[in-house]
């Protein structure tokens, strides 16, 4: 895909460029936990991608990416805030070490075993994920777990389009949209308008001098702002906001 092709031209390593869902989770069991994880991995393909060493991609067969390779478990009891804090960084920097996509590693997951609730950390390279992906790949795995909880074999929805499909569709859907070039060029031509009445100043405008801003808004407006504003622009909250 385009953003692939960019990501390879790019200087220096990116074993580790990554995506990363850290979950909280109730208590969790070892087996349907891992089961559910291979059901993932077997049902959505990019996710046994592996990259060669001429930058072509492989999607290995189901099966060949053992999820017990894949899941760390990691007991936080007894341990104190800071501790807690401590282990979730070194095993989320661990994680990511683990990341090879020359080796079709692209998915690492550490439970995080902990009194009453716990944590489930997914750790995925940004070759086969993105913000959107998220969206399908934790109810998937939820939806999972519940059946092998239950100690039923998971029925995950189809996948309607394959990455292959994806990939070698992609050429003709923007050769369909050529006509749109001007206007995303109009986008970016020209100066960005200021953020403020006043140039932003590098030695004022830190992250240290930041400050926020809280609003509460009345039942009725906050209703309108969540319902109807983004019916009317036929958009969701971020954009009317």
């Amino acid at each position: 895909t385009p953003i692939i092709q960019w990501l390879l031209d790019q200087e220096g390593a990116f074993d580790h460029f990554s995506q990363s869902m850290l979950l909280r989770v109730p208590a969790l069991r070892e087996a349907p936990l891992t089961a559910a994880l291979q059901d993932l991995l077997d049902h959505h393909h990019a996710l046994r991608l592996r990259l060669n060493a001429d930058d072509s991609l492989e999607i290995a067969p189901a099966g060949s990416v053992s999820a017990a390779g894949c899941l760390r478990r990691v007991a936080l009891h007894g341990l104190d805030k800071e501790a807690r804090a401590q282990e979730l960084q070194r095993e989320t920097s661990a994680a990511q070490s683990r990341l090879a996509p020359g080796a079709g590693q692209m998915l690492q997951g550490v439970w995080f075993d902990d009194d009453g609730e716990s944590r489930l950390l997914l750790v995925i390279h940004h070759l086969v994920v993105d913000g959107v992906s998220w969206r399908i790949l934790v109810p998937d795995l939820q939806a999972a777990y519940n059946a092998r909880e239950r100690g039923e074999a998971s029925a995950l929805e189809p996948v309607p389009t394959s990455f292959r499909e994806w990939a070698l569709a992609l050429p003709a859907a923007a050769a369909q949209r050529r006509a749109e070039i001007p206007f995303w060029q109009s986008m970016s031509a020209g100066v960005d308008p200021l953020l403020t009445p006043r140039p932003l100043d590098p030695s004022r405008d830190t992250v240290a001098t930041r400050r926020e801003l809280s609003l509460r808004l009345e039942t009725d407006v906050t209703r309108i702002l969540l319902t109807r504003a983004p019916e009317r622009i036929h958009g969701r909250i971020n954009d009317v906001l």
